[in-house]
């Protein structure tokens, strides 16, 4: 089991902890901040693949060009 799977599942027993005895016994016992815990619920959906790290890379860029625009650059050159 790798890394990934391992604190995937462990998020997944902080998650089932948290709806039988509360968020906050959840994150004291897990030793995680409770904001992490509310986090983890609300992701939820019944498998830890829910629960497994995304991306922290951006998906857009605000200041990137358009087609047309790279169109219009490309043919002043």
């Amino acid at each position: 089991m790798n890394k990934i799977t391992q604190e995937a599942k462990m998020r997944q027993g902080a998650v089932k902890l948290a709806l039988r005895k509360g968020k906050s016994y959840s994150a004291a016992k897990y030793e995680v901040s409770l904001s992490s815990v509310k986090r983890w619920c609300k992701r939820y959906d019944g498998t830890w693949h829910s629960l497994a790290e995304r991306s922290h890379r951006p998906h857009s860029h605000p200041a990137m060009q358009t087609e047309a625009e790279e169109s219009i650059i490309k043919k002043s050159i």
